[in-house]
């Protein structure tokens, strides 16, 4: 089984990835900085399985961190917690 995580990614580049049309942060109700959400997409043999993100300040330190969704049949194998250690450890320029 091949294992790869694919980041950051913007809005657009997520949406094209999980094959599906996402809201974005701003249509959700936050505030509209929040649409500059980098994130992190966890895939099993090319397929998008789980995804997350975050706003990183420039300053680099994370001013928001996004929920996480691991698709329905993949719950329940440690990818939510897999993919939250890589991605609170990964260092984003």
């Amino acid at each position: 089984m091949g294992i790869e995580i694919n980041y950051p990614l913007k809005h657009k580049e997520l949406e094209a990835i999980w094959f599906d049309s996402l809201p974005m942060a701003r249509e959700k109700g936050y505030p509209a900085a929040f649409n500059e959400m980098l994130y992190w997409v966890l895939l099993i043999d090319g397929q998008a399985i789980a995804y997350t993100g975050s706003l990183i300040l420039s300053n680099k330190r994370f001013a928001f961190v996004r929920n996480t969704y691991v698709r329905k049949e993949w719950r329940s194998k440690g990818l939510h917690k897999y993919l939250l250690n890589h991605r609170n450890n990964v260092n984003v320029r």
